[in-house]
């Protein structure tokens, strides 16, 4: 519910035009600046939680940024296989920058340093108009420094990318 919520907040914000509130927001995404919008994510997340706070701040502002009104449907796996896919000049997606991207994202072992990886990553989808789920990625980032959790969503996520060009379904369990 408060990740809905808080979406629907950033959406309604981009559907009425609010350019101060979006541009608080977009500045939310590196360490440096998060706290121009700190007084907006008090209303989210506890603030002295640095894994909630950044974690909300990245969101916050790739969905800022990001083009559409509404969050997009696309898994990170998903959406690094788009980006491979709309770039493709005939190479593999085993062997592509992208495949590089989802590597160094699932060799993290923290939500803060997957935050950092990430903060790029997003900015390329969304330079590239790829409709990346910012409700799903915010769900896998607070639980990604739950050991089982964080295994779980490292599979999915490798599942979206390599199966798409595999064509193979293992019949796992989804997250």
């Amino acid at each position: 519910m408060g990740n809905d919520a808080f979406l629907s907040m950033i959406s309604h914000a981009k559907t009425s035009k609010n350019k101060r509130l979006l541009a608080k927001l977009k500045k939310a995404d590196h360490e440096e600046t998060e706290f121009l919008c700190w007084d907006i994510l008090v209303h989210w997340v506890d603030l002295e939680k640095t894994v909630q706070r950044r974690a909300y701040g990245l969101i916050a502002a790739g969905f800022a940024k990001s083009k559409d009104e509404g969050d997009g449907s696309l898994g990170l796996g998903d959406s690094l296989y788009q980006s491979f896919a709309s770039t493709n000049k005939g190479g593999e997606p085993d062997t592509s920058s992208e495949a590089a991207r989802l590597s160094r994202i699932l060799s993290c072992s923290s939500a803060l340093e997957l935050i950092d990886v990430l903060r790029p990553i997003i900015n390329l989808l969304i330079s590239r108009s790829i409709t990346l789920s910012f409700k799903q990625l915010l769900s896998d980032i607070l639980s990604f420094d739950n050991e089982e959790r964080r295994q779980k969503i490292r599979v999915h996520w490798a599942q979206q990318f390599y199966g798409k060009h595999k064509g193979k379904d293992n019949g796992e369990e989804q997250i």
